[in-house]
């Protein structure tokens, strides 16, 4: 499977349970079938949770920051996905969604948003690249 499938089926998945009515879908499933689709994924069972149940305004997030770090999230989904699967999924598990919105509409600098996003220790070394 080309890399451009991998990355289209695993949005596919997220967003398929993402409008499912926030999650319910994913929730009705027994553990050993959430535990196999999670796998396919290549994430854990609560990475799968947690990013089904994000927002569509949380999930937009990370794409917000990334854009802040002068990072195409587009171009990034189709040459690296296991590497933004895994930043979608540390963003999921974050605590800091409240604080990192008001940061990003406030335009404030990568100096402010690095010292809580899981993810800016990532960004800055892809974004050197």
């Amino acid at each position: 499977m080309s890399i451009h499938s991998v990355s289209t089926v695993f949005s596919s998945v997220i967003d398929f349970f993402r409008q499912s009515r926030q999650g319910s879908e994913l929730a009705g499933l027994d553990a050993a079938e959430a535990a196999r689709i999670a796998h396919d994924l290549n994430l854990s069972v609560d990475d799968l949770t947690a990013l089904v149940q994000q927002s569509t305004d949380e999930a937009a997030l990370m794409e917000r920051m990334m854009a802040l770090h002068g990072l195409d999230h587009a171009a990034l989904q189709q040459s690296m996905p296991a590497l933004m699967r895994d930043m979608a999924a540390t963003c999921a598990h974050c605590s800091c969604k409240g604080e990192c919105r008001s940061d990003l509409d406030a335009g404030v600098s990568t100096a402010i948003t690095d010292t809580y996003c899981p993810n800016a220790d990532t960004m800055r070394v892809v974004a050197a690249f």
